[in-house]
């Protein structure tokens, strides 16, 4: 899932969600997901169309939740600043409970949230 909307200042707001359509793989490693050229052009056009900007993905592992190489390396949402929210045991407990990890994107890479900075910076209203 992916999350677009536009800055004012320090403040992003969240307008859109998308999931964008996307194949699934299973490897001896482990899980995958790919999303296509053609879909990606279709989300770019999207935003461009729509004046958002994309900030935030979010994703679930089927255990603990965390960052792989393949996350950090194609990630959707290459912004610094973004923000990518990882969501354990494919969410069956829900989105932010105990065991999300959330990541922010800086110069030097993907870089894990301190637990209690992520309920300061999301805030879901109406």
């Amino acid at each position: 899932m992916l999350w677009s909307g536009i800055a004012d200042g320090p403040t992003f707001h969240v307008l859109t969600q998308h999931v964008p359509r996307q194949t699934a793989y299973r490897f001896e490693s482990g899980l995958c997901v790919r999303v296509d050229g053609s879909e990606l052009h279709r989300l770019n056009t999207w935003l461009y169309e729509n004046g958002e900007q994309l900030a935030i993905q979010v994703h679930s592992h089927p255990t603990d939740a965390y960052h792989s190489d393949t996350d950090d390396a194609f990630a959707m949402v290459t912004t610094h600043g973004g923000l990518s929210i990882v969501v354990p045991w494919f969410g069956a407990d829900g989105m932010f409970v105990a065991g999300t990890a959330a990541y922010r994107l800086k110069a030097a890479g993907w870089r894990l949230i301190d637990p209690v900075e992520i309920g300061a910076l999301i805030e879901v209203s109406d």
